[in-house]
């Protein structure tokens, strides 16, 4: 199965991101959101919630110091902090990478 990884810094670009999740799962690609700095605060938006159900969302290990309230993510969500080797070998198992 082809791979999609999403690497958003910024929390700028929800409705963006969130489509194109979407459309790369209908087309029957796995999806990866990945998020470090402000981009972790978009676990917090409503449409987000639903994503968990059909793609897997990191943050990076330094990402939860700009997100002080991590532990009260809502329950839907499960995000995992990823190290920056970890970080390599997610960036290397994708097939296209997007940066946001």
């Amino acid at each position: 199965m082809k791979r999609l990884g999403l690497l958003l810094t910024s929390d700028r670009y929800p409705h963006y991101v969130i489509h194109l999740a979407r459309a790369a799962h209908a087309k029957g690609l796995s999806v990866h959101i990945h998020m470090t700095g402000t981009a972790v605060r978009l676990i917090r938006h409503p449409d987000f919630i639903d994503l968990h159900k059909m793609v897997k969302i990191s943050v990076g290990s330094g990402a939860t110091p700009d997100f002080p309230a991590m532990d009260h993510v809502s329950k839907t969500v499960t995000p995992f902090a990823v190290s920056s080797e970890q970080m390599r070998g997610f960036i290397e198992a994708c097939d296209r990478c997007v940066v946001l």
